[in-house]
C-alpha cells in the first residue's frame, strides 16, 4: 500500500491560497487530517467549539474522510470522523482502516450526510450564532 500526502500550507506573511485552490485540494483529497488541540490551549483567543473550525467543517462538506482530534458536539467519532488522541494510535488505527475501504468510505458519507443536513435544518446556523455569544446575530 502506498499512500501520498501533500501537505498544503504558507510561509508566515504570505498570502493565503485562492478559495478556489483550497476547495479543490479538499474535494481531491482522500482524506483531510487537521488538528484543533490549539485552540484548546490556555491564554488562546478561540471561543469557539472546534467542531464549528479547523477544517470540521470543511471536510465535511467536501466529502472527504476527516482525520481530527475528538471533540464534543453533533459529530461522533467513529461515525463522522477518524478520531485520534496521538499519533501513534492514528498510525495503528489508519493500519486498519486502510485494508477496510467501505469503513472509510461509510464515516464519510455519514459525515457528509450529518453536515448536509444539519446546514439544511438551520441546527448549524443556530448552533454558530450561539457560539458566537456577544457578537452573535440575535
Amino acid at each position: 500500500l502506498r499512500l501520498t500526502f501533500k501537505i498544503i500550507s504558507r510561509n508566515l506573511n504570505a498570502p493565503k491560497i485562492t478559495e478556489s485552490d483550497y476547495w479543490t485540494a479538499l474535494r481531491g483529497s482522500n482524506f483531510v487530517v487537521t488538528t484543533a488541540d490549539h485552540a484548546r490551549e490556555r491564554g488562546s483567543d478561540n471561543h469557539f467549539p472546534p467542531h464549528l473550525v479547523y477544517r470540521y467543517t470543511e471536510a465535511l462538506v467536501a466529502e472527504t474522510c476527516l482525520i481530527a482530534p475528538r471533540v464534543p458536539g453533533p459529530l461522533k467519532a467513529w461515525s463522522h470522523y477518524i478520531p485520534f488522541d496521538s499519533a501513534a494510535q492514528l498510525k495503528k488505527d489508519l493500519a486498519s482502516l486502510l485494508a477496510s475501504p467501505e469503513k472509510i468510505s461509510a464515516i464519510r458519507e455519514a459525515g457528509a450526510n450529518l453536515i448536509a443536513e444539519r446546514v439544511a435544518s438551520s441546527s448549524w446556523w443556530r448552533e454558530v450564532d450561539s457560539a458566537l455569544g456577544p457578537d452573535s446575530l440575535k
